[in-house]
């Protein structure tokens, strides 16, 4: 039996409209107080030559929107469901915790429209709110009037009222939107728009990709229907990537969301050649052997490939981009970082999403009606265990699963009956529901909930609570908190954020949560219990398992889950995708050879400078690489050229490198007026001093243990390998194994590392030279460049005006970028790399060998003549 959705707990009433205000003010005030400012500039960036401003464009804009013929003011809009944390996004962007401008672009949605308020009747307005089923079932008028006269389906809006929306929109709710018009014809003159079938802008993405992605075949259609929808989706496209192109200034930032979108970035690309685009895809993207099924997958692919970064919700999900770029699309090269195409590298990234867990709490444990409410749930169902699901009527968000293991853990574990009860939130099926095939699945889910309570049920016992309409966020909240039990049956899905909210909801009580293992979070989230929702057997074992744990077992599992949560809170998500994107962009931008050193311009500058710094890596760049690193040892000529360069007083010499502090110390640390830097930036010790400076004092290491065992396993097991364990970094060295057996355990361990502890941390796995190394990504080289930069001061008159940095490898560019972000002249700074000039690179000259380097510092400290070559 389906019950109304506004009564939780037996006792509970009806949603009053001052709890409704009240619902309204704190969502308010969780955004006013929110704490977390976004840590990403422009001004970081000053290569890219950035506006300042992100446009995020979405399918949808997040309002229903309303029309009243022949009113003055005749838009009326309403919250539309669906996709809080990603408005939440939005909401962030906007805010004042943000540095950046920022506006929304989105689809209006299907228009609705009702008649003109003035002279309505009451018979109007009944069949208004309450339409009749078909034309059968109107009533028939007494006074021989029309049955059931409806509104003429053909919405012709002029372009008056289209410009009351779109300033009615411009700083909706703290956010600039700009609306998408899809439309059917236009007049000749641009005044009226006709709008006609308007769900037919979602068919192709809701009944063709959407289900192919999910790993369920569309539906068989006539030739003609997929040509209309393949159409349509173009179309819609094109207008998204007009309507961009309309605000679009040079170097706006441009993010793009979700599946109906995927032909917008290369739209905007060929228009547009220096164009910054993020594409984010929020549902799974299938593997190859159900791609290709897809008809029109060439153009998909390569529409999405006009993006400069794509970022997926988990890490399968990106490997099955990459691999279908690879065999559906020629001269393609993918790696493990992304998908070379046309000269341009497509960075792919894995970004799961998360929640506003400030918000969340805030309205979860701060709200007087939220507490009154879980009394009032707890007193309903004193006695019984409370199992909670919360899903949309979709086929893919395995309700009926649910409900079948419910079924049975009803039936292999008696004990349960009359003591566990399911509490299921199925909201009516929106648009977008049934479109996907919702309306079928809500009818097979409440014969299902009929079928249960009716075998299992007793007097004053339903074993099932099917609620079918929206609750406001208080009761769902206090549904959460007094809840034993989370259940989450995916059978596929990519942004689900049900399982974050419980989890948040259960800092009190530590209820356990049972996630499908085919659930997009799924493989984020330690600390809940992994379930194939196909399994009815082990999923009712797992449930009763679950119900029956010890409360030290439970706060086990929380203890491990909830750090995981607060560490990707929705603002942080925007933050690592801003940083992330932008620092890809700033890479791609040093694709340039870099010309050989000019050593006499080097030394003019030199010689007309007085504030000096020098900051130069070791391995590589000093040293030789050798198969040894114990064997990388300082030769006497370089001792005595940094003891001449750090005993001048014009000069603040700087060794920044992966070494550990030992080895720094051992080798380097005698020569007077030198300073060190150890493990990538970790660790600092300034001139004449003796004590380091620990700068990870506040990161996360958490992730050490996990590392660890997993690179000691590797290095057991690959002869010749060598494990090197630092005070924050570990790293694997391979120089002396077998070539091809060393590669592919580094890249497989790459992956390993990052489908498991790399979502949960913010940490990176850096390839080297034979080596590769997990550090905290906050934590580099360049963060130790920008220290001392800043340690001469600001103004003409204290910052340095000569830089000279060298180093030889990918973590040494993090100093590159640093310096071309500075506020010193570029002409002044001198960034160097040793190598090949085929390597790709931020620094601004190039150097062959170390051996170079210590006679480029000979020549500066004035012991190797300067007219040598």
């Amino acid at each position: 039996m389906d019950h109304d959705a506004n009564s939780l707990s037996p006792s509970s009433s009806v949603v009053s409209t001052e709890e409704g205000r009240e619902h309204q003010s704190l969502v308010n005030a969780l955004r006013q107080a929110d704490r977390t400012t976004l840590q990403v500039h422009a001004r970081d960036y000053a290569s890219l030559q950035l506006s300042g401003r992100i446009i995020s464009v979405s399918f949808c804009l997040p309002h229903n929107v309303t029309y009243t013929h022949h009113d003055s003011d005749p838009w009326t809009l309403s919250r539309r469901s669906g996709t809080s944390a990603l408005f939440d996004s939005f909401h962030f962007l906007s805010s004042h915790k943000s540095t950046w401008k920022h506006l929304q672009i989105g689809w209006t949605g299907e228009i609705a429209q009702r008649r003109s308020r003035e002279g309505i009747t009451t018979e109007d307005l009944k069949f208004e709110r309450c339409p009749p089923v078909n034309k059968l079932s109107a009533p028939v008028p007494s006074n021989g009037g029309p049955i059931n006269p409806r509104i003429d389906p053909n919405l012709i809006i002029s372009r008056a009222d289209r410009l009351k929306l779109e300033q009615k929109l411009w700083s909706s709710h703290g956010i600039n939107m700009v609306p998408v018009w899809l439309y059917n014809t236009i007049s000749a003159d641009g005044d009226l728009v006709t709008f006609r079938e308007q769900t037919k802008w979602r068919h192709f993405s809701e009944r063709e990709l959407f289900q192919l992605f999910h790993y369920k075949m569309p539906d068989a259609t006539d030739g003609l229907t997929m040509v209309e929808r393949w159409s349509d989706y173009i179309r819609l496209n094109k207008a998204f990537a007009d309507r961009i192109l309309e605000v679009y200034s040079p170097g706006d930032v441009v993010m793009i969301h979700d599946y109906h979108l995927l032909l917008v970035p290369a739209m905007l690309r060929e228009r547009v050649g220096d164009i910054k685009i993020g594409f984010f895809l929020h549902i799974p993207f299938p593997s190859y052997e159900y791609f290709r099924c897809l008809a029109h997958r060439t153009e998909i692919l390569s529409g999405m490939l006009g993006a400069d970064m794509m970022a997926f919700q988990a890490v399968n999900y990106a490997d099955h981009f990459k691999s279908c770029c690879q065999q559906l699309l020629p001269f393609i090269q993918a790696s493990i970082s992304g998908v070379e195409v046309d000269g341009r590298h497509v960075d792919v990234e894995i970004l799961p999403v998360g929640i506003n867990n400030e918000a969340l709490l805030k309205i979860a444990f701060s709200a007087p009606s939220v507490d009154a409410k879980v009394a009032a749930i707890e007193s309903g169902f004193k006695g019984k265990k409370i199992i909670v699901g919360r899903d949309r009527v979709d086929p893919t968000r395995g309700v009926v699963q649910k409900l079948q293991s419910f079924a049975m853990l009803l039936a292999r574990y008696p004990e349960w009956r009359g003591k566990a009860v399911l509490i299921q939130i199925t909201a009516e099926p929106t648009i977008e529901d049934k479109e996907r095939g919702g309306e079928k699945t809500l009818k097979a889910i409440t014969a299902l909930v009929k079928a249960v309570n009716g075998r299992y049920g007793a007097v004053g016992y339903m074993p099932v609570r099917h609620y079918t309409k929206y609750i406001p966020k208080e009761e769902y909240y206090a549904l959460l908190r007094a809840a034993d039990l989370g259940l989450i049956t995916s059978v596929r899905d990519g942004m689900n954020t049900t399982g974050l909210e419980f989890a948040a909801s259960q800092k009190d009580k530590h209820s356990p949560l049972l996630l499908s293992e085919f659930s997009g979070t799924s493989a984020s989230l330690n600390g809940t219990i992994d379930i194939n929702p196909w399994d009815l057997l082990k999923t009712a074992k797992s449930m009763n398992d679950a119900l029956s744990m010890s409360e030290e077992d439970r706060k086990k599992m929380y203890d491990v889950l909830t750090p995981l949560i607060q560490a990707n809170p929705v603002q942080k998500w925007v933050e690592k995708a801003l940083r992330r994107l932008c620092v890809h962009m700033d890479v791609n931008k040093a694709g340039e050879i870099r010309p050989d050193l000019d050593v006499a311009v080097l030394l003019k500058y030199l010689s007309s400078s007085r504030r000096r710094l020098f900051v130069f890596d070791y391995d590589g760049t000093l040293t030789p690489i050798v198969e040894d690193p114990a064997a990388a040892t300082p030769s006497m000529e370089l001792l005595q050229h940094l003891g001449a360069l750090a005993a001048d007083e014009r000069n603040a010499v700087w060794i920044v490198s992966g070494r550990d502090q030992k080895f720094l110390t051992e080798w380097l640390g005698n020569i007077d007026g030198l300073g060190l830097s150890a493990e990538h930036g970790s660790f600092m010790k300034y001139p004449r001093s003796k004590d380091w400076i620990n700068l990870t004092e506040r990161e996360d290491l958490g992730w050490q243990p996990k590392v660890l065992e997993m690179v000691q396993g590797v290095t057991q097991s690959v002869p010749g390998s060598v494990l090197e364990r630092k005070r924050v970094a570990i790293t694997w060295h391979y120089r002396r194994t077998e070539p091809k057996i060393g590669s592919y355990n580094a890249k497989a361990l790459t992956r390993r590392i990052q489908q498991s502890v790399g979502i949960t941390y913010d940490i990176e796995v850096m390839k080297g030279k034979a080596n590769i190394e997990v550090r905290p990504r906050a934590i580099n080289k360049g963060q130790v460049v920008r220290r001392l930069v800043n340690d001469f001061g600001a103004g003409t008159n204290s910052e340095p005006d000569f830089i000279l940095c060298i180093g030889d490898d990918t973590t040494d560019e993090d100093m590159f970028r640093a310096l071309r972000r500075c506020e010193v002249p570029m002409q002044n700074v001198f960034g160097i790399v040793v190598g090949n000039s085929a390597k790709r690179t931020m620094a601004s000259w190039r150097v062959e060998a170390p051996a170079q380097v210590i006679k480029v510092l000979g020549q500066m400290a004035g012991q190797v003549d300067s007219a040598q070559n």
